[in-house]
């Protein structure tokens, strides 16, 4: 506080008289509100201050005070319906004020995406605070991206000033937008050589680009396909291939290959594309199987011996050998009639998987005469790779009595 020396009352003996001062006010132009100063009464002589030493004075602000937009700017969705503009009067009060509002097509179009409002808002002298007024907001079903309106303030009245921009943004976000797409693990994927160390994915998303969205990955073993997680590659759970919005480009997605020096032929596992996010949707490829190529040489299987036949059950009978001292992926079984040049049409050959040391046939015996069935065999390891066939080629003679042997 800046005390300020004033004025010095006297009084004559027996005089009574009220004695008053005189403050000069000084007026201006700023909106500043009401303000205040103190008058005090100090240094007595010859008597004594009863009551208060202090009084305040108030002096009232005349201006009328401003007007302003309660944000710099609005924002609405298309669904809304309508938005709500929020006006202000600030700083001062005095007299009766008056402001009109309007809106006017920036990027939006009036009557097509927002309606016309040219409304007046008033107040009274002495009254402060907010004033409102609503905006319609029309939606349609256009895929046009956001797009602005303008809504200002002109024609003050009352001599109130507008405080800030006179004129603001009101933004109306569209809730119209292209597909996100259909994402797809297609079905055909490259083989993959063991010692590459990885197995690239490919996803693609198609049909639409609109966000961004995701996709779930996971691996898994595939019953009497060999490959197996941890020993032939690293397993994937939960994992995630992402899109951006705009990005319509496949995707790879690489799996882990364990190089290991196990001689063990071509292995497969089993890609899975789940869970899509983002509005996105999955297409008719979901999974893939994915081959590993062994780089190991696997040894050629020895010829087997002990190949022989077993009859005398009428038109049934057993072609059996024994297993081969070198494990093989699997046995060729050729049968061939009349005569063994093992040639089509009349030729047939048979895959025997590993550990199946023979075949029976049965009803190859026929009322109409005699055939002859010729038969040799050979062991292959799981890279395609086969031995020689076996030396001799077992005759079964299957007469019309039905009977072969």
């Amino acid at each position: 506080m800046v005390i300020i020396p004033g004025w010095t009352l006297s009084w004559t003996s027996g005089e009574a008289t009220p004695k008053t001062i005189v403050v000069p006010i000084l007026d201006d132009a700023s909106i500043e509100g009401n303000e205040a100063f103190i008058v005090r009464l100090s240094a007595p002589s010859g008597l004594v201050i009863s009551g208060p030493t202090d009084t305040g004075v108030t002096i009232v602000d005349t201006e009328p005070g401003s007007v302003q937009f309660s944000a710099g700017s609005y924002s609405v969705g298309e669904e809304a319906g309508s938005t709500t503009i929020t006006v202000t009067r600030v700083n001062a009060f005095a007299g009766a004020v008056s402001i009109r509002a309007v809106t006017n097509t920036n990027t939006a179009t009036l009557n097509t995406d927002f309606g016309a409002v040219d409304i007046t808002l008033n107040w009274a002298n002495g009254e402060g605070g907010s004033k409102t007024f609503t905006v319609p907001i029309f939606e349609d079903s256009l895929i046009e991206g956001n797009e602005i309106a303008n809504v200002s303030l002109i024609n003050p009245g009352g001599g109130v000033s507008i405080a800030g921009p006179l004129t603001v943004s009101l933004t109306i976000v569209d809730n119209d937008h292209p597909p996100p797409g259909v994402i797809s693990l297609p079905e055909v994927q490259v083989r993959v050589p063991e010692q590459s160390g990885v197995a690239p994915i490919r996803l693609t998303r198609t049909g639409g680009s609109y966000g961004v969205v995701s996709v779930r990955i996971d691996t898994n073993d595939i019953a009497n396909q060999f490959a197996t997680a941890g020993v032939d590659y690293v397993p994937v759970v939960n994992g995630t291939v992402t899109w951006g919005d705009g990005d319509a480009a496949d995707k790879i997605f690489n799996i882990t290959i364990i190089n290991d020096s196990a001689a063990e032929g071509s292995e497969l596992f089993q890609v899975r594309a789940s869970n899509p996010t983002g509005g996105a949707s999955l297409g008719s490829e979901t999974s893939a199987l994915i081959p590993i190529d062994d780089d190991d040489t696997l040894a050629v299987p020895s010829t087997p011996t002990g190949f022989s036949v077993s009859t005398g059950h009428g038109p049934s009978f057993l072609v059996y050998w024994n297993e081969t001292t070198t494990t093989p992926g699997y046995y060729e079984l050729d049968e061939d009639i009349p005569d063994p040049d093992y040639v089509a049409p009349d030729y047939t050959r048979y895959t025997i998987p590993a550990g199946t040391a023979g075949k029976t046939f049965t009803n190859k015996g026929s009322g109409s005469g005699e055939f002859d069935w010729w038969y040799r065999v050979r062991a292959c390891n799981g890279q395609g790779q086969c031995s020689a066939w076996s030396a001799n080629k077992l005759k079964i003679v299957c007469g019309s009595s039905g009977v072969c042997q």
